[in-house]
């Protein structure tokens, strides 16, 4: 089943148990039954696509400023665009419903679409309004109103959307404050901690509305997206001075980082907690790695000293292990995505130091050898990983 479909059967399975039709036992029997199930066709990849293109066309021409019309011209026809979007999206939606077509890609596309136009009108604002376009702010306001959109219809393109766009005003506004490797990298790990909990703790949400329950997908998986990204980031082999204090904002986003974790994971399953340990780790290893810096323009044999060669392979072993904790987690979560992405930042990570730390010791073709070697086995460990994994996952089912 689609997420939203699955929602929809939750509300009515408490809706029967409400009413007596069926006890607690039953309503889990039922549920078991179901799984939720993502499919990716063409067609929707194709229409998403279209949709970011335009959506970045759009800010395109607003960042180009064409000078044949007025600001406030063009703001009528940015803002009569997006209207226009919203309500043909609006329209489309009401029609699919009734016919019974509630995951049509056409309508997430065109959602999407409307979100991403809504960043053309703020910017367009800014300019008739004569306030400074290249600040933070108006990107937390368009990520605001991409999620405000998102909730208001309960679609899952939008939400994506407004998640990345606040992420990138937290990094954003704290890297104008503190432009250091510890600040930036430990924002975007707060950002990970704080999506993934409260991805968890979209189910007392959906308590109220149902539909709501199923946008907790994106904020968890944007949040995996962002703490691989941090620890990459932290792992990097570049020196710099003493980092400066974290500005307040950051101690903020850490602060709303740990007490959303632990109300998500005291109140989570088993594997809501796993997660939240992940976004945790994530976060930790970040600060030890942008705290402990080694030496700049590493390009010789003579410039690898033993605590930069000792900083390099706890990268890698660290790196790995939150890798393979994000794919087992794709596993358990019957998430696909999760997974190749877990996989293709391994894989990117291996490469990455490999060419920054261990090119200096090993000649050209050498060291393709053993970059390849060791994606190679580090891909069959993932491979049979993941297949042991999806066979404990069938035992146990067939158990229970």
């Amino acid at each position: 089943m689609s997420p939203r479909q699955l929602a929809w059967l939750e509300e009515q399975l408490g809706e029967w148990a409400a009413d007596g039709l069926l006890d607690e036992q039953a309503v889990a029997a039922v549920r078991a039954r179901y799984q939720v199930h993502r499919r990716v066709t063409l067609t929707g990849t194709v229409l998403t696509l279209g949709s970011l293109f335009v959506g970045v066309g759009l800010l395109w021409a607003v960042v180009a400023n064409i000078e044949a019309m007025s600001h406030l011209v063009r703001l009528v026809l940015v803002l009569s665009l997006w209207l226009g979007l919203l309500a043909t999206a609006e329209l489309l939606a009401h029609r699919r419903a009734r016919a019974g077509d509630l995951a049509s890609p056409a309508v997430g596309a065109l959602r999407l679409l409307a979100a991403a136009a809504l960043g053309a009108v703020v910017f367009q604002g800014a300019l008739a309004a004569e306030v400074a376009t290249g600040t933070p702010g108006l990107l937390g306001l368009w990520a605001l109103g991409a999620l405000g959109y998102a909730y208001a219809v309960a679609a899952l393109g939008p939400t994506v959307l407004g998640v990345v766009l606040g992420a990138g005003w937290l990094l954003w506004e704290v890297g104008e404050r503190a432009d250091d490797v510890l600040a930036v990298t430990t924002a975007i790990a707060a950002a990970a901690l704080v999506t993934v909990a409260a991805g968890i703790l979209h189910r007392y949400a959906g308590r109220r509305r149902a539909a709501w329950a199923s946008l907790g997908l994106p904020w968890r998986e944007v949040g995996a997206v962002l703490a691989l990204a941090a620890l990459f980031g932290a792992a990097l082999p570049l020196a710099e001075d003493p980092p400066r204090p974290l500005p307040v904002l950051l101690w903020v986003a850490l602060a709303a980082g740990v007490v959303l974790g632990a109300l998500a994971a005291a109140s989570g399953t088993g594997v809501d907690r796993y997660e939240v340990g992940l976004g945790a780790a994530a976060l930790a290893l970040t600060l030890v790695l942008a705290l402990w810096r080694g030496r700049a323009d590493i390009g010789t044999v003579e410039d690898l000293t033993p605590p930069d060669l000792a900083r390099a392979v706890t990268a890698v072993v660290v790196y790995l292990l939150l890798a393979s904790g994000y794919a087992v987690l794709g596993a358990l979560r019957g998430s696909d995505r999760l997974t190749a992405v877990a996989a293709a930042a391994l894989v990117l990570f291996t490469t990455t130091q490999a060419f920054a730390v261990f090119a200096p010791i090993l000649p050209g073709g050498v060291l393709f050898v053993a970059v390849g070697g060791v994606l190679l086995v580090t891909g069959l460990l993932a491979d049979r990983g993941r297949r042991r994994l999806r066979a404990a996952r069938g035992s146990r089912d067939r158990r229970g």
